[in-house]
């Protein structure tokens, strides 16, 4: 009967490893979305020019050229509004 135990136990080692090694325990998962909020509250929060550039550049992975070009401003703008939106979400998370 050892044996049978034996086997049992390896199907349930084998289970265990086809489990998604990314998955997240509940705890985890809630800790995220709670990081996910207190984001969510920053951006709000943070002066839309500044927050337009910032996902433009972060979210959407958006050259600083392609922003300037996209909201019509001067590259050193573009940089200026990520650079400080940069500085506002350290400030709001000090």
């Amino acid at each position: 009967d050892t044996s049978l135990l034996t086997e049992n136990e390896e199907q349930d080692t084998e289970s265990i490893e086809l489990l998604d090694e990314n998955a997240l325990l509940p705890e985890d998962a809630l800790l995220q979305e709670e990081s996910l909020d207190k984001v969510r509250v920053a951006l709000a929060e943070m002066p839309p020019k500044l927050r337009e550039a910032y996902l433009l550049y972060m979210l959407e992975g958006h050259s600083m050229n392609e922003i300037a070009a996209m909201l019509e401003i001067k590259l050193s703008a573009a940089k200026l509004r990520v650079h400080r939106a940069r500085q506002f979400l350290n400030e709001y998370f000090g």
